[in-house]
């Protein structure tokens, strides 16, 4: 009996001091982490933000290139037309310049022969008339060929000129891409090693809560044991005075004058659609001093449980009518609508590459470019230069596969308030939700 008491009690200690160990609370340490994470999250914006720069940069640049492509073709061909002039000019003056050499060899046409040479007034009159045409002609060939020769030459002049500071231009948004570019790689450099320095913080406090966990652990179940042998060395002794108090007792005895009777009854009525009673008794009788002569043990227990669920469910869609009515302009079909769209979504994923309008890589304008040529069109490589083609819109009323653009910037409109566009270098060609800043949506005259 004492036995039983003993291990009952040293169990009993060890239980309420493991409950103590499973509410032990490891220490949070992740402040540093947190720390670290804020600071990512905020160059990880800064990076985006310089990022777009950059691409905005290029299309400057783009802009830029396309302006200076164009004036070198225009003065191509003001080359072309200058040396045809030249050409006609030089054929005009030769044929001055073969009759002046004939008047000389014949001595000319003088007033006099034109005189004697008449057969009538009339005769006369067309003579004179013809010579002075000839010449006046001759004179005012000369003189638009040599007008327009000047003109030509002169746009020619601007032309260069216009092309100087074009290219000035181009050097000057090329240094600023450069510089812009470095931004990114260090910026790009500074996210990679913030991110290192995350994941090593992560893990140190990790560890640290772990061997935190242990020394309280291991703490706590070295208290334990010493509680529970200090509670089986304190019920022994208690138990070994108890048998010392009964032998001093040993002359007397129960015959029955005594009876012990413990009744225990526990009902219990859980109601939740459902019903469980539970009724146990148990009487123990004792009689004799040291022995038990009758025990009586009775349990009863009744369980009925009834549950009901029940769910209905109705959803009935009588009808369902969406009518949409575009009333813009739209020089698209809805098969050429077909191709850019299926042409961009399967561009998603392709690196930012700057000038790049193939699957090795994606400029905004030069994916925008790529997209519609599969429709037949042909846009040039320039968020700027591409709005010539395209006819201003609300966003509202834009379908999918028109144009929307930012500064420096430009996207396909998908539908559902969506863009699919190649952002900035060291992205990838995405979909995002179209926000706010954007200055022009277009759809294709």
């Amino acid at each position: 009996m004492t036995h039983r008491k003993t291990v009952a009690f040293a169990i009993a200690s060890v239980l309420a001091f493991g409950g103590t160990l499973g509410a032990i609370s490891v220490p949070a340490l992740a402040e540093d982490s947190a720390t670290l994470q804020s600071e990512l999250d905020a160059a990880n914006s800064q990076l985006t933000e310089i990022g777009y720069q950059l691409a905005a940069s290029q299309e400057e640049l783009n802009n830029t290139v396309v302006q200076l492509n164009d004036t070198n073709a225009k003065i191509d061909q003001l080359n072309s037309d200058i040396a045809e002039k030249q050409s006609e000019l030089a054929a005009a003056q030769d044929t001055l310049s073969k009759r002046v050499s004939a008047n000389y060899k014949t001595g000319g046409v003088s007033v006099l022969s034109l005189v004697l040479d008449s057969t009538s007034f009339e005769d006369l009159f067309e003579r004179v008339y013809y010579a002075d045409k000839v010449a006046e002609s001759d004179a005012e060939t000369i003189n638009t060929v040599k007008t327009l020769q000047s003109e030509l030459e002169a746009q020619q002049s601007e032309l260069e000129d216009q092309k100087s500071q074009q290219e000035a231009l181009v050097d000057q948004q090329s240094a600023q891409t450069q510089s812009l570019q470095s931004q990114v790689a260090d910026q790009q450099a500074y996210v990679n090693g913030l991110s290192d320095e995350v994941k090593a913080a992560v893990q140190a406090e990790a560890d640290a809560q772990a061997q935190a966990a242990q020394e309280a652990a291991a703490s706590a179940a070295a208290s334990a044991g010493q509680n529970a042998e200090a509670a089986i060395e304190s019920t022994q002794n208690n138990a070994s005075q108890a048998d010392t108090g009964a032998s001093d007792n040993g002359g007397s005895s129960d015959n029955g004058g005594s009876s012990n009777t413990n009744a225990n009854t526990n009902t219990s009525t859980n109601t939740n659609n459902s019903s469980n009673t539970n009724t146990s008794s148990n009487t123990n009788t004792n009689n004799g001093g040291s022995s038990n002569n009758s025990s009586n043990n009775t349990s009863k227990n009744t369980s009925k449980n009834t549950s009901s669920n029940s769910n209905s469910s109705s959803n009935k869609n009588s009808s369902s009518s969406n009518t949409s009515s575009n009333t813009s302009s739209s020089g698209l079909t809805s098969a050429q609508r077909s191709a850019i769209l299926s042409a961009a979504y399967s561009a998603i994923g392709v690196p930012y590459v700057y000038g790049g309008a193939s699957f090795s890589g994606f400029d905004c304008s030069g994916l925008t470019m790529y997209c519609y040529a599969q429709a037949g069109i042909s846009l040039p490589h320039s968020a700027g230069a591409q709005t010539d083609y395209f006819t201003s819109e609300s966003l509202s009323q834009a379908q999918a596969g028109d144009l929307i653009w930012y500064s420096g910037h430009v996207g396909i409109y998908v539908g559902n308030n969506t863009i699919l566009h190649a952002p900035y270098p060291g992205t990838y060609v995405r979909t995002e939700k179209v926000w706010s800043g954007y200055y022009m949506v277009g759809t294709y005259r």
